[in-house]
């Protein structure tokens, strides 16, 4: 039932992703005081084609004043793939205007992860029908069902209630999958010895676990205490994204 319910999101999922593309300038826009700055450009990316480089402070796009990295996602996003945006910025002291032809944001890594995710759900289900009585056989498919959340769902950027579903369960299974592995490793093959040795080392196990799943289970605290606005942070989205991943 886990199965079929997590490939029936996937594949609702793969479909959005195939149909509905987020456009990309190819710049990480940092926050820099009151600045919005180009941290890095991406290699043969729009804005590269166009002429921006890093270092760059953005003005303003399409004449509208850019004041914050959120300011400039939400105009990026209004123009689509395919939007032309004029990116006035500033570049050691000096203004300078760049055209820039959006694109959509490139999935060829994310297509290699959704096939290894697609690996470990068949070798999930090859174990557990094959060996469903054997010790830790439901442990290993519950691990590979996590890898293929994380590596299969992914949010489109349309924040509609089906993309919050996908975006919270892969959040889960980020900190899951991990989790898991480090249970399974704990606990596999299981073969016992003395009984006294036994009894400290499921001691040491149950304290070993709780670090696990408790680690686990903060990161998820301050992931959603982010997301609903409890906890802020100086850095910009994006990055505080990737520093919770």
């Amino acid at each position: 039932l886990l199965a079929v319910a997590r490939v029936s999101l996937g594949a609702v999922n793969l479909r959005q992703q195939h149909e509905y593309q987020l456009p990309d300038d190819g710049v990480f826009w940092v926050e820099s005081g009151r600045q919005v700055m180009a941290r890095d450009v991406i290699a043969a990316g729009p804005a590269d084609a166009a002429g921006l480089k890093a270092g760059d402070i953005l003005l303003s796009i399409n004449g509208r004043a850019v004041a914050k990295s959120a300011e400039l996602s939400r105009e990026v996003f209004n123009l689509g793939s395919g939007g032309h945006a004029r990116y006035q910025v500033l570049r050691q002291g000096a203004p300078a205007e760049f055209e820039v032809v959006l694109e959509a944001r490139t999935r060829a890594v994310r297509s290699s992860l959704q096939l290894v995710g697609w690996l470990y759900l068949i070798m999930g289900l090859f174990v557990l029908f094959r060996r469903f009585r054997a010790p830790r056989a439901t442990h290993f498919y519950l691990f590979c069902l996590a890898s293929f959340v994380l590596f299969v769902f992914s949010y489109t950027g349309k924040l509609n209630t089906f993309d919050w579903v996908i975006y919270w369960t892969n959040a889960a299974a980020l900190l899951l999958q991990p989790a898991l592995f480090a249970h399974f490793c704990l606990v596999y093959p299981g073969a016992r010895g003395d009984p006294e040795k036994d009894k400290t080392l499921t001691s040491s196990r149950k304290f070993l676990l709780f670090w696990i799943y408790g680690s686990a289970a903060a990161l998820g605290t301050i992931h959603l205490g982010v997301a609903m606005g409890v906890l802020r942070f100086s850095a910009p989205l994006a990055e505080l994204r990737w520093l919770l991943d």
